[in-house]
């Protein structure tokens, strides 16, 4: 059947699933293969660890701190800027004073939730709890919020969301065109003057509250969720644990320095704001490089060993003959024994980087939980655990292509059960069209998630669609069962029942064929005696009384005053 061999045909296009095609895994792993995947991520792990060394958030933050500050007076000093200012009669921003770039700002750029600073924690907390200083695509849409409600929105000191109004309404549009320029790009500028701290901290030598990185935005957002609240608890001054988490990275007590007995050291406060977010995603550039030769030496040594096993194979004794080999062999990408390798060898790499990070922190801090933590976090190597997730992902595609394959044999095994089962053409055609469409829909998906949720799914109804066929065609069966033992028993009787109906036709027949002949030739001669006495044989021989059998008691019966009897 047609249907058929489209099953047959999607099973042979889906066999292909894994990267590349089936001439790529010409060579399987060895242990020479093995050990270079586990000598590569030793060697580039001992690199990470001696050269990069760990993560320091202090050093990310004093990095970032830095490039804020220059681009807050780069900001305040452009041309856009300055031309805004000498449109409204103030003064241009010139110079490398960081106070005067944020004032310079401030006044240009005001922001109407800051009229709610009180209600969100006051200078310190308010840009963190407040969502509209978010420098997110959330924060934006708070903002513009702000502007067409009139309320500013976040979180109270316990971590409920909350919405305050604004009483003061000047910085607020009147208009559908002056609320959104006010909430997107008067917006954008005024987080730009507060990422660097307020021009009052910055005027005193301190280094000001600074405004949280979309990281952070995005956890204190997700902590004012009610199931995400519930799920973290409150402490014991009744405010949700989630919540406090993220205040305290803010205001730099949660991976500030601690002493042994994990108090916090004064003055040891370390911000995790935008400024500390910018640094460690510079820094972070700085681990992929380990991640990057690792990847070099694996790849290398697949391609030049398998390039030279091939050479071998194909007996390549001159240029000319280069032109025999297949590149697909020997190529280091979309193989699936080099994906093997990678992930071996990122596996390791991770496995001592993040061992070597858990010791050192041990060592370092003993029973200082929350510094253990901090110097355990700082350790890792970020870009080496994203590889292995990238790669573990890679081999779960080819581990589901493999079970796709399973699963459209297991469409071809049904299809030869409903042809044992001897199913109606109509009934056949039915199932082969959800058992085809089922596989291209398999086919066609992409995810891991995905195609187990369908392929469990669709299977369970193909299987139970032939389940109810089979039960339809023994109930059908047993109809006929029955239907065949009443056509029997027809059949039985059938003869007798001729018998009868032959005797009465013949034992009546000559009565009505003389009856008629009588009443015909009665109507010609005008006979009404004649006519009604062949009426009174007909009636006699079906066994009914006629009441007259002559015109005169005809006349009789109607001129007398008994009544008729049927």
């Amino acid at each position: 059947m047609k249907i058929e061999n489209d099953i047959i045909q999607q099973s042979n296009a889906t066999a292909f699933i894994e990267t590349g095609s089936a001439s790529q895994q010409v060579m399987n792993l060895d242990k020479w293969d093995v050990i270079v995947a586990v000598s590569s991520g030793c060697l580039t792990a001992a690199l990470d660890i001696i050269w990069v060394g760990d993560l320091s958030l202090n050093d990310a933050h004093k990095w970032g701190k830095e490039k804020s500050e220059a681009f807050v007076k780069k900001v305040a000093g452009s041309n856009f800027v300055n031309g805004m200012a000498k449109d409204r009669k103030m003064k241009s921003f010139h110079g490398d004073d960081l106070a005067q770039a944020i004032g310079h700002l401030e006044n240009l750029f005001p922001n109407a939730v800051d009229k709610s600073t009180n209600e969100f924690g006051g200078g310190l907390q308010h840009h963190v709890r407040d969502f509209g200083h978010h420098p997110t695509i959330i924060g934006l849409l708070f903002s513009l919020m702000t502007q067409f409600s009139g309320h500013g929105f976040g979180t109270d000191v316990h971590g409920n969301f909350i919405c305050t109004e604004i009483k003061d309404n000047e910085l607020l549009g009147k208009t559908p065109a002056e609320k959104i320029y006010l909430g997107t790009i008067t917006w954008a500028f005024h987080l730009i003057s507060d990422m660097a701290g307020s021009s009052t901290s910055a005027g005193g030598g301190k280094e000001g509250t600074g405004i949280p990185g979309p990281l952070l935005s995005l956890f204190k957002e997700i902590s004012s969720m009610p199931g995400i609240r519930a799920i973290t608890g409150k402490n014991k001054d009744d405010h949700y644990n989630f919540s406090v988490t993220c205040s305290k990275l803010f205001n730099g007590t949660l991976l500030g320095d601690h002493d042994e007995k994990g108090n916090l050291v004064k003055g040891g406060e370390l911000k995790f704001d935008l400024r500390t977010e910018i640094g460690i995603g510079v820094l972070i550039e700085k681990q992929l490089l380990p991640i990057l030769i690792n990847e070099f030496i694996v790849r290398a040594f697949y391609a030049i060993r398998r390039f030279a096993d091939e050479i071998q194979k194909e007996n390549i004794t001159c240029l000319s003959d280069l032109k025999k080999l297949d590149v697909s062999r020997f190529r280091p990408w979309n193989s699936k024994p080099l994906a093997h390798m990678l992930m071996i060898s990122s596996t390791m790499f991770s496995v001592i980087d993040i061992s070597t990070a858990g010791i050192k922190s041990a060592i370092k801090n003993g029973d200082n939980k929350p510094g253990f933590a901090l110097d355990f976090l700082q350790g890792i190597n970020y870009c080496g655990v994203g590889r292995v997730a990238l790669i573990i992902n890679g081999e779960a595609m080819l581990a589901f292509g493999e079970l796709q394959n399973k699963y459209l044999t297991l469409a071809k095994e049904q299809i030869s059960h409903m042809q044992v089962l001897g199913l109606d053409g109509g009934e056949a055609v039915s199932l082969l069209t959800k058992v085809a469409n089922a596989g291209t829909s398999i086919g066609a998906i992409a995810t891991p998630a995905g195609f187990i949720s369908a392929a469990t799914g669709v299977y369970k109804q193909i299987y139970d669609s032939v389940q109810e066929l089979e039960m339809a065609r023994e109930e059908r069966l047993l109809i006929e069962a029955e239907c065949a033992e009443r056509i029997i028993i027809i059949r039985e009787n059938r003869t007798e029942m001729e018998q009868q109906v032959y005797s009465y036709m013949m034992e009546n027949l000559q009565v009505f064929s003389e009856a008629f002949d009588e009443m015909d030739r009665a109507i010609l001669n005008q006979d009404s005696d004649g006519f009604i006495g062949g009426n009174v044989k007909i009636q006699k021989q079906l066994g009914n009384n006629a009441g007259f059998e002559n015109l005169q008691e005809f006349e009789c019966l109607m001129l007398s005053d008994d009544s008729f009897k049927m």
